[in-house]
């Protein structure tokens, strides 16, 4: 009897904890994916002002002679 009762309350806590993950896997991705998205935006206007800034001193001392 009470073997069943655990079984029973294994399952339950499996399915408590399934629809858990189900209800934050979309806060904690939309928050992972806001999180890269920046990154990814930081990452490729740090590598713009790089070279952009390379290319400007690079012309700036081609044209001072």
């Amino acid at each position: 009897m009470s073997e069943g009762n655990y079984l029973f309350s294994v399952e339950r806590t499996e399915a408590d904890f399934s629809d858990l993950l189900q209800v934050m896997s979309p806060k904690i991705w939309g928050r992972w994916r806001i999180i890269v998205n920046y990154g990814l935006l930081l990452f490729l206007a740090i590598v713009v002002g790089i070279t952009v800034g390379v290319l400007f001193s690079s012309l700036a001392f081609d044209s001072g002679g």
